[in-house]
C-alpha cells in the first residue's frame, strides 16, 4: 500500500489520508419510537422491488437508504434512528419530473416513514486528497 501511495504521489501529484473533521451533516432520526411504517421482517434475504410507483424494501435496515440521501442532499447523513433490526417498508414515488425527488419530496417521503432529517455539525472521518505539486 505504501508503494502504491508513493507511485500515485510521484505520477499524479496527489496524496490522501483519513482525517476527522467537523462538518455539516444531517442526522436521520425517528419522529416517534418504533415508526409504524417499519414492520419487523420475517424474510431471510434482503430485496428491493419496484412496481406501481412504489419501492418495496424487504429485510433491510433503514440505514440502507443513507447513500441515496447523501447523494440527494450532497452532504453526509448519519443514522440516529436506533432502528437496528431488519424491516420491511414501502416508499411511494410521490414526485413528478425526470430528475428524481427534490428536497421537499424527500422530506415528505421520510415523514411518511416516520423519519426526519435534523441538521447538525459533527466530527466525521473523511478521506482528504491533497495535491503535492
Amino acid at each position: 500500500q505504501e508503494r502504491f501511495q508513493a507511485a500515485v504521489k510521484k505520477k499524479l501529484g496527489f496524496i490522501a489520508h483519513w482525517e476527522d473533521r467537523d462538518t455539516d451533516v444531517l442526522l436521520l432520526e425517528t419522529r416517534m419510537p418504533d415508526p409504524p411504517a417499519f414492520k419487523l421482517s420475517t424474510a431471510t434475504n434482503g430485496n428491493v422491488s419496484f412496481a406501481n410507483r412504489k419501492y418495496q424494501f424487504t429485510h433491510m435496515r433503514p440505514a440502507f437508504i443513507l447513500g441515496f440521501l447523501e447523494s440527494s442532499f450532497k452532504q453526509p447523513v448519519l443514522d440516529r434512528t436506533g432502528l437496528t433490526n431488519f424491516y420491511d417498508f414501502l416508499v411511494e414515488m410521490n414526485w413528478r419530473g425526470p430528475n428524481g425527488p427534490d428536497q421537499k419530496a424527500l422530506e415528505n417521503i421520510l415523514g411518511n416513514l416516520g423519519l426526519k432529517l435534523e441538521p447538525a455539525t459533527e466530527s466525521t472521518r473523511m478521506l482528504v486528497v491533497e495535491e503535492t505539486r
